[in-house]
């Protein structure tokens, strides 16, 4: 639930500072559930994984569409 509500308000980086007050006025309750639910060291670990898994993704995406384009080149 708690990444539910982060993709809801557009926050990627749950670790960034920055996103701090859009988390805590979006996301509160999820991220207290969250946090109550898990260890502090998977707490980070899942936050980390998040971010980890969509720069990945990005990654293939971008490969997937540079064959792609050499494919139709030839």
């Amino acid at each position: 639930m708690f990444f539910q509500c982060l993709d809801r308000a557009n926050v990627l980086d749950a670790t960034d500072p920055k996103n701090g007050k859009i988390i805590g006025a979006q996301c509160r309750a999820e991220n207290e559930k969250f946090e109550e639910s898990c260890a502090d060291s998977w707490i980070k670990y899942f936050k980390e994984k998040r971010l980890i898994d969509f720069r990945r993704e990005e990654a293939i995406k971008k490969i997937e569409q540079e064959a792609q384009q050499r494919e139709h080149k030839q």
